[in-house]
């Protein structure tokens, strides 16, 4: 099969009609004024411009540093839900098996939770415990391999390649006296199940165990990247490293200690000397920034570089000894710590990474015993007090020194600090104490995603726990909260909320179950500057946060609830003030974005749905679009052109002005964009990174289901809502309206189309008149009716254009949907098979392109196109009998989910290549031309979908001649539908039409041009590829006798019979332009016969035409201008024009075939191609005069004859003046003086007599008579005739004379005979004499016989022009007029001949007159008897020898007559 077309998808006029598409399952359609007008690029910079102020980022330690301490926390609305919501009404208690071991124990104890593995952890004693703390009856798995007590117990992700694959995770245990690494492998339960942490298996690995050397390790730390450290009694940290196997520079499993420094040298006995070592009581690692943190008893925090790329080893940086006196220096240290504080309130309980997405600056955060915070960073240019100028939502580039590949940690800086949580009062009120007096006794710390949480031990005994957490405060700042204009950032506001209850026992660890997003891990909303932990935009796309506290008593799972989770809670109540709390809280904007989310969540309860539709539709909480007349707001009165009310003189005033927008739109464009933020600028297949021939999707499927899901929801949730308001009442009137109030109302206007605000002032006055979707029937309506005509019509005004905004972002959400699913289509595929069927073009394209390009560009349009085309090519080119019935499938699944990239037509067209495809693998002629007559027909009925480049190939391979002209006619009338291309003219309308077309005909002539070429041998009946693929496919996919390699050729009569058949389609076909690439087309291939063959006035009027010729002349049977009028003309013109004389001569209209041929020879000349020469014109003379002979027509005849012989001369002078400039070059390089002009005149001469025909007057007077080219001058004399006849003997005597002296400019040779030499000169004269004297007899005024043998007589006797030897043949002269009289006089010849010599001795006193001045001899009288005598004698001679030769051709002509010998 051929190779996919590459575009198959008619250009869509305006992107609007696009709009209206959604899926047809969902039976809705988008009305063209519902938005569809607007392009949809216009639409996404609509969105961002409203939502461009609602999400912000900044940097933590701007917002720490900004924060006022009254406004530091704040609590809950009372009666608002609790943050904190345990996920079971009972806390489950520790497994019997613990507590029983627990009762046992000897030595130590520890638990823990590893969030990882979904398991907590005991260790008593020598025994661990592992069980699931989300399944009460789970059986916690033991492990019991060691003697000694287990000290320490961490979790670790092992290092790539080291371990076999199913060991997911590695368990360090530490007990007194060696360290062992267990393998964890998690799987679903046997039966199956999606459960991936169902079962556990522990696996002991002997060769990973070492000892500990008498050290007890207390805390442990692993790296993402695989790395183990370790901390210990002894004050260092150590790190396990481990290979896969042993090696000479390190062995299997090491411990290496890195800290000590000398210390590490000395024997044991000697380290007491340094002092008492303080035990580490923690250890972090920051795997963005690649550092390692330890925590000692004593508060001591040492700083260890782990490399740019987390794999040096580990090197100590920085040491902070005295926390106190750090912090306490901090302008918010002196309030918050105190220097001679207690030393165990401000003991370290606690450190924290700072992730980067919070905070460029803050690397660290501690957190004591009593609840206090210190912040730190490991840069020492980051200082309390300076300032940065970049901030997130600027998006401005990181200085080096904070960006953690240039700069490496180098100190440990405080930089702020952070009093205590206070205690959550009983009614939501804001806490009037200081918090910072307030003591506390933290047990346990987590900070995780910008919430704080501890644990504090409370209740009676201080056996329980209480839980307090600060999170970050989304809501709306009060009107006095400081806002720093250097950063543009707001303090750090933190909600605290706690646990209703109090937790039994002492907590041990608080665990933070990591909840993924359900997006993929390839993208990440919000870009790289970590918006995913904007709590507003990570509760879209992930769950609320679960956390998992471990205590004494067991175990306790915890969620902390999201802004849309109290939302929920606060529809799902009803509450009306407690709902108007929330959107005042949060602002209308964030809270109907909240809303949205609500109503569009996958298994929403109906009721939930109805009940954030209605609060979305509820002017008291959304408010209303507002005119900038009407008190619009800032927004309002930007877009009007001011800043509020006045006049401000130089402002532009904008004529249409757009409102400020409602909450609910702003909300709603606040919703979008987040939810398109993960992927709008996101690539959507590129080359591998390893293997550029490799082509992989970016988006994964689970990306783009949950975005397609979310899309489609708030496309219906849109729709309905607009059916809602419509079922409503929107747009009826309301009290106090204008009676003649039509029905339609404001849905009416949107609906029809119109968009017209001006119906008729009654239709106006009631849509502005209208209820608010009936919910603020007495208030609002009656405001509106109420209100003067102007301001209702304003007010109307604005709901029209913001409700025809929310479709307009409807068709947006629409557009981007089905985008999704054609991704999700294309990526389930085998995507590098689908690419490679593209183009090198359409290859360059995809790898540029992005989802915004998909949705938005009509470049993304044609690529989807290109690859759906790819796409369902791949279906059919599976050769099964199922094909067709798939690509139907895919057809339809893409029709109803895609219909912006897949219409009607576009399944139709797939249908056909089905179609084309059975034909193609048929097992018989009469099937396959069945089949492909069908084919055809469907491709006939949607031609704008069809990709010429591979349709007419394999048509052609089926032998669909006909249909092959009538699809390209079709589609070329779509490429040019007013039919430009046949106008006349050069304009670039015209040109650009004509391309068109011209790209549809090229597919036609690749099949048409190998058929017009005669031969005997096969002609492919397709072009090579195509019939090579269509060919190719058929075979691959196991059809019969249709599809091997012969039916690809066609015999010399198949192909005959072909070529008729296109050329009969494509002069029947009307289309006036692609006859004339015909017509071109067999002009240009040298397909003479078979232009000729279909003689018409078209093809007439087409050869004038390209041949430079007058068509209108040509009309009316004039045939064209003669002479000069036309030209100059390149080869291809002089072409056309052969090809119009040769068509008039088939017609019989030779005398119109003559005039072609004399304005070919008497075009003007031009340069290179254009340029004709002189031969050419006389081959066209001559053409000209054989048609005008065959006419009959005299005059016509006697003209060209004499531009034959006028052409003639010029050729004639054209050889001469060559001559002469050779000679003259010859003479230049020899040295002699130039007799003559010089080359470079002649060169000039030689380059005018070429360029065009020239008249015998300018041959005459321009060349031959100044260059005394004598014989040239008697040759024109003869053709223009009516010459004195003086003038003619002057001709000759200078003739005569000029080659007599010829060799006197050469040296004579000294031993030739004097009379050998007047023989050679006399035989000149006369072969120049007998040269002209046959083309001039008998014309006696150019060949004045008597007077010409006269002068060979006298030069013969020496007397004539200068005195010489007399010749030694006397009958030379003679012989020389029977050559000139034989040809014409015959047998009269001698008689001639004979009368001339009578008259010359008739002659007396001017015999011997030597008539040309300058003549050495000049003869005359009775004084020169002598010379006269001899004249005399030599004429006797001559006529003597003259009797002799006819004596003797009668002689011989005589039957007996001998020749005399003596």
């Amino acid at each position: 099969m051929a190779a996919p077309p590459p575009l198959w998808q008619h250009e869509v006029a305006s992107l609007a009609r696009e709009q209206a598409r959604i899926p047809a399952a969902a039976g809705q359609r988008l009305n063209a004024a519902d938005g569809g007008e607007e392009k949809l690029s216009e639409t996404w910079r609509h969105v961002k411009g409203v939502a461009r102020d609602e999400s912000k980022h900044h940097d933590l330690m701007d917002l720490v540093r900004n924060a006022r301490r009254e406004d530091t926390y704040q609590f809950p609305v009372a009666g608002w839900p609790s943050l904190l919501r345990p996920l079971s009404s009972v806390m489950p208690e520790l497994p019997a098996m613990v507590q029983d071991k627990y009762r046992t124990c000897q030595t130590m104890c520890f638990c823990g939770v590893f969030p990882e593995i979904r398991r907590a952890w005991a260790s008593v004693d020598n025994s661990l415990y592992l069980w699931r703390y989300d399944q009460s009856n789970d059986v916690p798995v033991e492990y019991c391999g060691e003697e000694q007590a287990i000290c320490c117990v961490g979790l670790a992700k092992p290092k790539p390649g080291v371990f076999l694959a199913a060991i997911q995770h590695v368990l360090v245990l530490a007990t007194t006296v060696e360290i062992v690494l267990l393998g964890v492998c998690t799987s679903p339960s046997k039966g199956g199940g999606s459960d991936h942490y169902e079962e556990l298996s522990l696996q002991p690995m002997p060769l990973y165990t070492l000892p500990s050397d008498n050290t007890i390790m207390t805390c442990f730390a692993s790296s993402a990247l695989g790395r183990i450290f370790m901390g210990a009694n002894d004050g260092h940290v150590y790190e396990i490293q481990y290979a896969a196997t042993d090696s000479w520079r390190q062995r299997r499993c090491s411990k290496v200690r890195v800290t000590g420094g000398i210390q590490q040298l000395l024997p044991g006995f000697l380290v007491p000397l340094f002092g008492q070592p303080t035990a580490l009581d923690k250890l972090v690692v920051d795997d963005e920034r690649h550092i390692l943190y330890s925590l000692a008893s004593n508060s001591a925090i040492q700083v260890f570089d782990l490399g740019a790329t987390g794999t040096a080893p580990a090197n100590k940086v920085a040491e902070l000894t005295d926390f106190l006196n750090e912090v306490a220096r901090l302008p918010t240290g002196r309030t918050v710590f105190a220097l001679g504080d207690d030393k165990w309130g401000t003991a370290i309980k606690y450190l924290a990474v700072i992730p980067m997405a919070e905070s460029w600056k803050v690397h660290l955060m501690a957190v004591t015993s009593n609840g206090r915070r210190a912040y730190f960073s490991t840069s020492n240019q980051v200082r309390a007090g300076s300032s940065w100028g970049g901030n997130r939502d600027g998006r401005t580039s990181i200085p080096s020194h904070l960006d953690p590949k240039v700069t490496r940690p180098n100190a440990l800086v405080a930089i702020d600090a952070r009093g205590p949580l206070p205690q959550p009062p009983a009614a939501g009120v804001r806490i009037a104490t200081d918090p910072a007096s307030r003591p506390m006794d933290v047990t346990a710390v987590l900070y995780a995603q910008g919430t704080l949480v501890l644990a504090e031990a409370s209740g009676p005994d201080g056996k329980a726990t209480k839980l307090l957490m600060a999170a970050r405060n989304h809501t709306l700042p009060p009107a006095t909260v400081n806002v720093n204009f250097a950063s543009g950032a707001p303090g750090l506001r933190e909600m605290v909320s706690d646990l209703n209850s109090f937790i039994p026992g002492e907590t041990a660890a608080i665990g933070c179950i990591p909840q993924a997003s359900v997006l993929g891990p390839e993208v990440h909303p919000g870009g790289s500057w970590g918006a995913m932990q904007d709590e507003l935009v990570a509760q879209m796309f992930s769950g609320p946060q679960q956390l998992v506290v471990v205590s004494t008593a067991g175990v306790l799972e915890l969620e902390r609830r999201r802004p849309v989770d109290v939302l929920q809670a606060l529809l799902a109540e009803r509450s009306a003030d407690k709902l108007k709390q929330f959107f005042d809280a949060y602002g209308a904007p964030e809270a109907a974005a909240m809303c949205y989310l609500i109503g569009t969540q996958d298994r929403q309860s109906m009721r939930l749905v109805e009940e954030a539709a209605n609060a979305l539709d509820n002017p008291l909480l959304v408010g209303q679009p507002l005119m900038p007349e009407e008190g619009g707001g800032t927004e309002a009165a930007q877009n009007a052109g001011s800043a509020g009310g006045g006049i401000y003189m130089g402002t532009a005033v904008n004529p249409n002005p757009e409102p400020d927008w409602s909450g609910a739109h702003k909300g709603l464009a606040l919703y979008i964009s987040r939810l398109l933020a993960p992927v709008w600028d996101h690539r959507l297949i590129t080359p591998s990174s390893g293997n550029p021939n490799i082509w992989k999707s970016r988006l994964s499927d689970a990306t783009m289901m949950v975005l397609e899901a979310k899309l489609r929801e708030l496309e219906k949730f849109l729709h309905e809502a607009a059916s809602r308001r419509k079922n409503r009442g929107f747009g009826r009137s309301a009290g106090g309206v204008t009676a003649g109030a039509g029905p339609t109302g404001l849905f009416g206007y949107l609906e029809d189309g119109t968009n017209r605000m001006h119906q008729g002032g009654g239709a106006a006055a009631g849509a502005a008149g209208a209820s608010v979707a009936g919910v603020a029937p007495t208030g609002m309506a009656a405001a509106i009716g109420d209100a003067p005509f102007a301001k209702r019509q304003r007010m109307w005004n604005a709901f029209v254009m913001e409700e025809q905004r929310n479709n307009a972002v409807r068709a947006l959400a629409s557009k981007a949907a089905q985008a999704l699913l054609l991704l999700r289509t294309i990526a389930a595929a085998n995507v590098n098979r689908l690419v490679n069927r593209l183009d090198g073009p359409g290859r360059r394209a995809l790898q540029d392109a992005n989802f915004r390009d998909l949705v938005l560009e009509d470049k993304g349009s044609s690529l989807a196109a290109q690859l759906v085309a790819a796409l369902v090519a791949d279906q059919l080119e599976g050769g099964a009998s199922g094909a067709a019935g798939g690509v139907a499938e895919l057809a339809a699944a893409l029709q109803s989910g895609a219909p912006a990239y897949f219409r009607d037509q576009d399944r139709q067209f797939f249908q056909a290549t089905a179609k084309l495809k059975a034909a193609e693998q048929a097992a018989t002629a009469a099937e396959r031309d069945a089949a492909a007559k069908e084919a055809l027909a469907g491709l006939l009925r949607v031609p704008q979908c069809v990709n010429l480049s591979q349709m007419v190939g394999r048509l052609a391979f089926l032998r669909q001649y006909e249909g092959i002209v009538e699809l390209v006619v079709r589609c070329a009338s779509i490429a040019d539908p007013h039919s430009l291309a046949w106008r006349h003219g050069s304009s670039a309308d015209t040109a650009a039409a004509r391309a068109a077309r011209d790209r549809c005909y090229s597919h036609l002539l690749d099949v048409l041009k190998p058929l017009l070429r005669p031969g005997i041998e096969p002609v492919r009946a397709a072009p090579v590829g195509a019939a090579a693929a269509a060919a190719g496919d058929a075979g691959a996919g196991g059809a019969g006798a249709g599809a091997p390699e012969e039916a690809a050729l066609l015999t010399p009569t198949e192909a005959k019979a072909a070529k008729g058949k296109m050329m009969q389609a494509i002069l029947q076909s009307g289309d006036q332009y692609l006859i004339q690439v015909l017509y071109s087309t067999l002009v240009d291939v040298g397909a003479d016969a078979d232009l000729l063959a279909n003689p018409s006035q078209a093809l007439i009027t087409y050869l004038r035409t390209e041949g430079g010729m007058s068509a209108q002349a040509g009309a009316n049977g004039s045939g064209g201008l003669s002479g000069g009028d036309i030209g100059p003309l390149d080869s291809r013109q002089v072409r056309h024009l052969e090809l119009l004389a040769r068509l008039y001569i088939k017609k019989g209209k030779y005398s119109l075939a003559a005039n072609v041929y004399r304005s070919l020879a008497s075009r003007r000349n031009g340069t290179g191609d254009s340029a004709v020469n002189l031969q050419q014109r006389l081959d066209a003379f001559h053409n000209a005069l054989l048609q005008a002979r065959s006419v009959g027509d005299e005059q016509m005849t006697d003209t060209i004859r004499s531009s034959v012989r006028c052409i003639t001369l010029q050729i004639a002078m054209q050889t001469r003046l060559q001559q002469l400039l050779a000679r003259a070059k010859q003479q230049r390089q020899q040295g002699a003086a130039a007799a003559g002009p010089s080359p470079e005149q002649l060169q000039s001469l030689l380059k005018e007599i070429q360029i065009s025909c020239l008249d015998v007057s300018d041959l005459y007077n321009s060349y031959a008579q100044p260059l005394g080219m004598w014989d040239m001058c008697l040759e024109i004399c003869n053709f223009a005739g009516s010459v004195p006849s003086n003038y003619v003997l002057k001709l000759w005597d200078l003739l005569l004379k000029e080659i007599w002296e010829t060799d006197e400019i050469s040296a004579p040779d000294s031993t030739a005979d004097a009379s050998d030499d007047s023989d050679s000169r006399l035989e000149r004269c006369c072969a120049k004499v007998q040269a002209l004297g046959v083309n001039f007899y008998p014309n006696e005024s150019s060949l004045p016989l008597v007077h010409v043998t006269m002068r060979l007589e006298q030069a013969a006797a020496g007397l004539w022009p200068k005195t010489s030897d007399s010749v030694r043949d006397p009958s030379r002269v003679v012989r020389c007029l029977r050559a000139v009289l034989a040809p014409s006089a015959g047998d009269n010849a001698s008689s001639v001949i004979a009368s001339v010599y009578e008259q010359l001795l008739a002659r007396r006193g001017a015999l011997l007159d030597g008539g040309v001045a300058g003549a050495d001899i000049v003869l005359g009288g009775a004084g020169d008897g002598a010379a006269r005598s001899a004249l005399r004698l030599g004429l006797l001679k001559s006529l003597v020898a003259h009797c002799r030769i006819v004596l003797q051709e009668e002689l011989s002509s005589s039957l007996t007559g001998q020749v005399s010998q003596g």
